[in-house]
């Protein structure tokens, strides 16, 4: 099936009152000119619904011509950026409209001559049109002119096998309800986090992807193992059995990399199928299709288990299979392609039973038909997925499935992953597709010079037209670009993703947490932000003039709920290890390597270091809210940060939303809905007060003579700077000397009464014809009692504090008035949506507001954490 001309877009990236920059993916090399219009516009009148003032009339027919670059036969990328003169901007308050002019070599093109300004079919898919009404173009509208009016969209974690509705489907559902309002639209969407799982795919997702990927590429990618370069398709590198690929050729620790992306084809194909359905089956294929389509595989057709052992490590026959596959790492085996190594006479031994055989392919079809049902979920939200990203500001970071799972997790993964020839081009290939789809447009100024500009240069000249292979000097090119020839982790690559914008009454800043680490030890855990990078990322508060609030994007939570970073997490990590070891001694990326497990060894308070220095440098800004994905679930924390001398603590919101489609373990989201004694341990506030000095001499604690000093207070006490926890000491603690700074933070919980929030939400009432009633003390009274509490199994009653369901976070400010209104306290609302109970539906559920956190961003009444010790 041919590609359609747009393969995904329009996306519209940055936004500022002199800058417009829309994304395209294109099947030819175009030039493209955009057109914006004030107000809302339909493609074929000039009349404007929403006209603005006088001197906000038409902005120009013609205002910007740019050109894709070419990355490969059938694949073009272009970032087209207006830039207005600062005499005539863009204002707040207003909404405008564009249109994007396309001129290939085939003709000349726009939204409207597209189809994509219909709601029906586009290419034989469904559409709905771009401008939600139909013949009406994609609009805008910048950040408010009041910070009150303010509306920021925030999400992460996108994983398309996950069986959950999609949450970036619910985006669009904000824009169509107050399109017309330029106040009340979302202004900003920030995607905080794996927008794609490149290390986790369905098998018959990634057989679509691969063949997607030789279109766009042109059959010219080669990938290296075994010392060879091998063509990157299903022949070679056949989903579902790439994980002993992963493990002994990258030297990835990841244990979910069966169906691993590899290709830059892999991972082009994998943005544009998120984004968009352009490249999608015209018609979603039955489960009969789809397991036809997918046992027609000469790989899947024999189903040789002597293939299975070789590849994937099955134990039924250990040496033969360590045999087979050191012959084969070592060139050896001369039928490195599986088609001769699948053929009927293979002279290979027989490891299992044609029943075992039989039951293997059984298990495989039932894989397939659930892979399926995610699948639909997403090609379901799709088109209003396009249609939301074409009409909402979009702003991006990276975490760590853009690449793998455990992407940068230590010194020693760096050096094993990036010495290895297939490690690092899996590297090289998430990191420049993460520039050509996500991080060009978060700063498209910084991509028309200096290394970025290079970047791009080269990606251009990575498979040559009429080549054979990818052209070895443009990817050594890269690979310095990206920083990958770097062995000391403190050098900062040439390439640089962090970025900020300012906005009407805030300052957006977006972190890279994971290409700018420093890290303790060779071993230990990361310092998600370098000292040098600190610096260089986030300016020297305080706020500039006439802006209230900085907005922080930090991919992984900065401020977790304590209990979890307190006690969970360095539980996993130790836990990990005692039960994981063998599995971990077993892998060539993992050999020697202690808490491999990233979820449980990236938080930031595993690193106070680097922990306490951000503090530090986000203090002088005073109100901070920080958005944070990574963990799985949706809640919200409060911290009150004093330097010395300070009577106001700054106040820092870390706001959580995470995933969009992505949810936590069953047993962890089994253990919140039926265990209160868990959000009883979350709502005891244990370790939620620091007090720090940043010398220790002279010392800055006496204790009662006869308190005795736990070993774990005595090694703070001997480090520099010295933290230590409010709750660790006794009360008659003696504090000789004033704290150079101290913390608290506050895990926040919805105070709605259950009539304010959904009614999936409401507790299921004892007698249904009289809710108020309560149990009757005899066995009917006991039998509905004993109901109940079934009922409640199935529902999420303790999210107050922590939602574990997918959701999508939206961002806004009121003010609070107090004393007969002479003062005000500026308050941050964290809103969780969610399609509760639709998890497990393949539909499109408006999503409602099951969570909602505020935190006032002042409080000057607030005690000290040293205040209640004697001084």
């Amino acid at each position: 099936m041919p590609l359609p001309l747009m393969l995904a877009g329009p996306i519209l990236r940055r936004v500022e009152p002199t800058l417009v920059s829309v994304w395209v993916a294109l099947r030819e090399a175009s030039t493209m000119d955009i057109q914006l219009w004030t107000g809302l516009v339909q493609d074929d009148s000039d009349a404007q619904l929403f006209s603005g003032s006088a001197s906000q009339e038409v902005k120009g027919a013609l205002v910007h011509t740019a050109s894709t670059i070419r990355i490969g036969d059938q694949l073009h990328i272009g970032v087209i950026t207006l830039k207005l003169p600062s005499q005539n901007p863009l204002l707040p308050n207003f909404l405008y409209s564009y249109n994007i002019t396309i001129q290939t070599a085939s003709g000349t093109h726009d939204f409207k001559s597209l189809g994509l300004l219909k709601t029906g079919e586009v290419d034989g898919k469904p559409n709905l049109s771009l401008g939600y009404d139909p013949n009406f173009l994609p609009s805008f509208a910048l950040a408010p002119i009041e910070l009150t009016d303010l509306r920021i969209l925030h999400g992460s974690c996108r994983k398309p096998n996950r069986n959950v509705p999609d949450g970036l489907a619910w985006v669009g559902d904000f824009i169509e309800e107050s399109r017309t309002d330029p106040k009340a639209r979302p202004h900003q969407l920030l995607l905080t986090g794996d927008q794609i799982y490149a290390d986790d795919v369905d098998d018959s997702f990634l057989y679509m992807l691969i063949q997607t990927a030789k279109d766009l590429i042109g059959g010219k990618e080669q990938l290296p193992a075994a010392g060879k370069l091998w063509s990157a398709d299903e022949i070679h590198f056949p989903p579902r059995f790439r994980l002993s690929l992963t493990q002994a050729e990258a030297k990835f620790t990841s244990s979910d990399g069966h169906s691993h992306l590899l290709s830059l084809g892999d991972f082009c194909a994998m943005y544009l199928y998120v984004w968009c359905n352009a490249c999608w089956p015209s018609i979603f294929p039955t489960e009969e299709e789809l397991m036809q389509q997918m046992t027609s595989l000469p790989w899947v057709t024999s189903m040789r288990d002597e293939l299975k052992a070789f590849i994937r490590g099955v134990e039924e026959d250990h040496e033969e299979k360590q045999r087979l596959s050191d012959l084969y790492r070592l060139g050896k085996i001369p039928a490195a392609d599986f088609q001769t190594f699948l053929a009927p006479d293979a002279k290979l031994p027989k490891l299992f039973s044609e029943e075992k055989k039989e039951q293997k392919l059984s298990d495989f079809k039932s894989g397939a038909s659930l892979h399926l049902l995610h699948l639909k979920q997403v090609w379901m939200a799709l088109p209003k997925i396009r249609q939301a990203l074409a009409n909402v500001p979009t702003y991006m970071m990276f975490d760590d499935h853009e690449v793998t799972d455990d992407w940068y997790l230590n010194p020693v993964w760096r050096d094993r992953v990036l010495t290895s020839p297939l490690g690092k081009t899996i590297v090289r290939n998430g990191l420049l597709s993460y520039a050509l789809f996500q991080g060009w447009g978060n700063d498209p100024v910084r991509f028309e010079s200096g290394p970025n500009k290079e970047l791009l240069d080269q990606a251009t000249k990575l498979f040559p037209k009429n080549a054979d292979g990818p052209n070895e000097t443009a990817g050594n090119a890269i690979d310095v670009l990206l920083g990958l020839n770097l062995r000391d982790t403190n050098q900062a690559p040439p390439v640089k993703w962090h970025y900020s914008v300012k906005g009407s009454r805030h300052l957006l800043v977006a972190f890279d947490n994971r290409t700018r680490r420093s890290f303790v030890s060779r071993l230990g855990p990361p310092g998600n932000v370098s000292g040098e990078a600190l610096i260089e990322q986030l300016p020297e508060g305080p706020l500039p003039a006439g802006l209230e609030v900085l907005v922080l994007v930090a991919p992984l939570p900065v401020i977790g709920p304590p209990v979890l970073d307190e006690l969970v997490a360095p539980l996993s990590y130790r836990v990990f290890d005692l039960t994981g070891r063998n599995n971990i001694e077993k892998h060539p990326g993992s050999k020697g390597m202690a808490g491999t497990n990233p979820d449980a060894i990236e938080a930031w308070a595993f690193d106070p270091i680097s922990f306490e220095a951000l503090l530090k440098r986000l203090e002088p800004y005073r109100r901070v809210v920080i958005l944070s994905g990574d963990v799985h679930y949706g809640s919200s924390q409060a911290m009150s940060y004093w330097k010395k001398g300070d009577t106001e603590p700054a106040r820092f919101a870390q706001f959580i939303s995470s995933g969009m489609k992505n949810v936590m373990p069953w047993y962890i989201r089994f253990a919140d809905r039926s265990f209160a004694f868990a959000q009883r341990v979350i709502r005891a506030n244990i370790g939620t007060e620091r007090l720090g000095w940043n010398v220790r001499l002279p010392l800055p604690l006496s204790f009662p003579q006869n308190f005795e000093v736990a070993s774990s207070l005595q090694s703070r006490l001997r480090r520099e700077p010295i933290h230590v926890s409010g709750e660790a000491l006794p009360d008659d603690t003696l504090i000789n000397r004033a704290p150079d700074f101290q913390w608290r933070v506050q895990v926040l919980r919805d105070t709605r009464t259950d009539e304010q929030r959904p009614d999936a939400a409401h507790v299921e009432p004892i007698d249904p014809a009289d809710p108020k009633a309560d149990a009757v003390a005899n066995l009917e009274g006991y039998r509905r009692v004993v109901v109940r509490h079934a009922k409640q199994l199935t529902q999420l009653l303790n999210s107050r504090q922590i939602l574990f369901a997918n959701n999508l976070g939206r961002l806004r400010f009121e003010n609070l008035v107090e004393d007969e209104g002479r003062k005000q306290t500026l308050i941050a609302m964290h809103e969780l949506y969610t399609a509760f109970p639709a998890v497990g539906a393949a539909t499109l559920e408006k999503a409602e507001l099951f969570t909602l956190h505020r935190v006032a961003m002042s409080d000057p009444g607030e005690e000290k954490p040293d205040e209640r010790f004697k001084s």
